[in-house]
């Protein structure tokens, strides 16, 4: 379940992925795939949310991790780097980590 609360110790990493619109079902099917069959196992994963610019131009991920320790090792998976191969030649990644500052409401 996604966590969005300032000042916990959760990476949370936001990718802008750049897309044709023809292509952006097929990047959001690999995406899902990628996520249930190698990424969601790996020690410390917590969530991931993907969501589609209504001009189906951008898909962006937001995923979250227990500490970047674990998401270092996930990216060391010869099938994890097999999958971010694949959405780089259907997209163009601009990912970031980043810390949650605030949340309205307050929860």
């Amino acid at each position: 379940m996604a966590t969005i609360a300032a000042g916990q110790q959760i990476l949370t990493i936001i990718n802008v992925l750049g897309v044709a619109p023809d292509d952006s079902q097929d990047l959001i099917d690999l995406l899902i795939r990628t996520t249930e069959e190698v990424t969601s196992r790996h020690a410390g994963y917590l969530s991931m949310s993907l969501h589609l610019s209504r001009d189906r131009t951008k898909v962006t991920s937001y995923a979250q991790w227990r500490s970047r320790d674990d998401f270092d090792a996930m990216l060391d998976d010869p099938e994890a780097q097999a999958g971010m191969a694949a959405v780089r030649r259907l997209a163009s990644p601009a990912p970031a980590h980043y810390d949650v500052v605030w949340v309205h409401p307050p929860g």
